[in-house]
């Protein structure tokens, strides 16, 4: 009876050991990339400074996307589509004021909004592994969520 107790305490303590080992893995691969790095992907905005997200976009939120190496930026302002450069540079970050757009005739002033609030964010941060915050000096002007990658 002991020997079957202690093989189960045995057991027990290397499956705990594995998941350890494995949270620690994930965590270092995530410590490992570098802001820019964790920049890449498709972020859908959830706060603008000043406004109430929902009633703005009704139709579509704005989203912002970031290429590998974050020197280019995409996106849709819940109307039109635009691109264009970015500059990363540590925390600091400058959307390019001269962004190529479509031109599709818009409701509302939900577009206008969005992309002024892009030319005047000067830094931007990492409130949760899944929330980008853009800021301009010390005011949060937009969060934004990571889409999750569809398979």
């Amino acid at each position: 009876m002991k020997k079957i107790v202690l093989g189960m305490v045995v057991l027990a303590s290397f499956g705990s050991l594995e998941a350890t080992a494995m949270h620690r893995q994930k965590a270092k691969k995530t410590m490992a990339k570098s802001p820019k790095e964790l920049l890449v992907g498709t972020w859908e905005l959830n706060y603008l400074e000043g406004e109430e997200v929902a009633n703005l976009y009704k139709d579509k939120l704005p989203e912002l996307t970031f290429e590998v190496g974050a020197t280019k930026v995409s996106g849709n302002n819940s109307c039109n589509g635009f691109g264009g450069e970015v500059v990363v540079t540590g925390q600091k970050i400058v959307f390019s004021d001269k962004m190529i757009q479509t031109m599709m005739a818009c409701e509302g002033s939900g577009e206008q909004k969005f992309m002024a609030a892009l030319r005047s964010v000067q830094s931007y941060a990492f409130s949760d592994a899944d929330k980008l915050d853009l800021i301009a000096g010390d005011r949060g002007l937009m969060q934004l969520t990571k889409v999750a990658v569809k398979k």
